[in-house]
């Protein structure tokens, strides 16, 4: 990252942005709930 901040210091992501990003990052590696498609569990292929 080579952002030039030099009146508003580092551009750094609310607190909200960040938690909802590790949601979706958390929810991608979690398998897939029984019955759905995509998922370890569900289908049962890769």
């Amino acid at each position: 990252m080579a952002h030039n901040a030099d009146d508003s210091g580092f551009d750094q992501p609310s607190l909200d942005e960040l938690i909802s990003g590790w949601v979706q990052w958390a929810v991608r590696r979690l398998p897939a709930a029984p019955g759905q498609p995509g998922g370890h569990l569900g289908g049962g292929r890769e």
